[in-house]
């Protein structure tokens, strides 16, 4: 049959590539279908906003270290947002062709067009019907909207690029990390940035402490948080937009960014005709990533769990395991989260809050990192690492950290995790100078004093 595949893969994000491209090495036949592939990840997601996070950190080098020792005066540096999305799109174009030619050397169909389900074992893609041995949804994650304000533009990761110019002020509606990681673009570009959020911190996945810090290096840096609040009413006044706050309060703002969370990306599938069970908007899946429907998996941010990029990729590989034969649990996997703010924020594992929860019999290691050599020439502020080991075997649970680097260290305790490593093997280990990691080294020293025999 022309229209059967063994897998029909619904959506051209990573996730979903990267699916489709297991399978297909496999031997497999696979078909892909997305009206535009990588859309959402390229032109909206991850792509655009890692782009532009390295864009402002580049700029902000240039306006605080590099300028000190060439000959131009600061008031002569200014963002031009036009070429700034130039780059972007270059750096857009050239991932959309990589992940095309990805599905071509791969051997896998790409069908341009609008799937939607029939019944349990065939879908329907615009005028012709398809059917399979498994269906896997990785149709990833829309912005969720706010319901005030009709006749506002708000701005999104969709249209953010599309500004003239880096407005004076900017108010962003969520705290978190598409928040926190806009806050810190605009603050870099030059704008007087505030953070309303409705909750009692940011990031409210991760752990307190470590939160706490990166919230008063936030404001120390001129950021405006205000918690525990949430919009009434935003309206237009000439050049301006009035926020009024549910606690009295109003905010007069030039721009206003809307970043009150994601989710998962399922309009128009018609799941409810292949025996499907969505609750909250969300699909019902088991341990393996499997729906109700036993012949239909979902990855990435279309499970509605994690809305990071390395859970599309280790999403996959589990679903593409399982299609296999293979029984992996989703909930054996430790999964790092990391927002490249300034400063950057990296976690993996769980939080002292949830160890509490687990009544486990915990201890909590906190270091914080002086000014070590690679801090000092780059010019960064200081950090902290927290560690959450068991005390009864020593093994580390959970690990926090905050500075540069973090998003490089938060790998070497990723690995620790899941080899389920003893904390008191770090002091056993060697770590080069001057890279971040040298940080372990006396981190160390403050295990050697905490839990271990010297």
């Amino acid at each position: 049959m022309d229209n059967y595949f063994d897998v029909i893969v619904i959506g051209a994000g990573p996730a979903g590539i990267s699916t489709a491209k297991q399978l297909s090495q496999k031997g497999k036949s696979v078909l892909v279908v997305d009206n535009n592939v990588a859309n959402n990840y390229v032109q909206k997601g991850s792509v655009l906003s890692n782009s532009v996070l390295y864009y402002s950190y580049l700029y902000d080098m240039f306006i605080n270290r590099i300028i000190n020792f060439i000959d131009i005066k600061e008031k002569d540096v200014k963002v031009h947002v036009k070429k700034l999305r130039k780059s972007i799109d270059t750096i857009k174009n050239k991932l959309s062709k990589t992940f095309i030619n990805e599905l071509v050397e791969n051997n896998i169909s790409l069908k341009s067009g609008v799937a939607k389900f029939l019944n349990e074992s065939s879908i329907l893609i615009d005028d012709e019907v398809y059917e399979f041995d498994y269906v896997v949804i990785a149709t990833g994650s829309t912005p969720k909207s706010l319901k005030l304000g009709s006749k506002i533009n708000y701005l999104t990761l969709e249209n953010f690029l599309n500004l003239e110019s880096i407005p004076e002020n900017i108010t962003i509606i969520g705290g978190g990390y598409v928040g926190v990681e806009i806050a810190v673009i605009f603050k870099r570009f030059g704008a007087q940035v505030t953070i309303v959020e409705k909750e009692d911190k940011l990031l409210r996945d991760f752990d307190d402490f470590i939160v706490k810090k990166f919230e008063d290096a936030l404001k120390k840096g001129g950021v405006n948080i205000l918690k525990k609040v949430v919009p009434e009413k935003i309206e237009r006044v000439g050049s301006k937009i009035i926020i009024f706050l549910n606690n009295g309060e109003k905010i007069e703002t030039n721009e206003t960014f809307v970043a009150i969370g994601r989710e998962p990306n399922l309009a128009n599938l018609d799941l409810e005709k292949a025996g499907i069970r969505v609750k909250d908007g969300r699909i019902k899946l088991n341990n393996y990533l499997q729906t109700s429907n036993k012949k239909v998996f979902v990855v990435g941010d279309a499970t509605g769990f994690n809305m990071f990029v390395n859970w599309s990729y280790k999403s996959s590989e589990i679903v593409v395991d399982n299609i296999l034969g293979a029984k992996r649990n989703y909930k054996k996997v430790t999964i790092p989260k990391i927002i490249y703010a300034d400063p950057e924020i990296a976690s993996i594992g769980i939080t002292e809050q949830e160890a509490k929860e687990q009544k486990m019999n915990y201890e909590v290691i906190k270091y914080s990192f002086a000014d070590i050599e690679k801090s000092a020439i780059l010019g960064f502020s200081k950090g902290v690492i927290k560690i959450i080991y068991n005390k009864d075997d020593s093994k580390i649970v959970g690990a926090h950290v905050l500075g540069k680097g973090a998003s490089e260290l938060i790998n070497i305790f990723g690995l620790m995790i899941q080899l389920k490593v003893g904390v008191e093997k770090i002091k056993t280990c060697i770590f080069n100078n001057p890279l971040f990691a040298s940080i372990l080294t006396d981190l160390s020293e403050a295990i050697r004093g905490k839990c271990c025999d010297s």
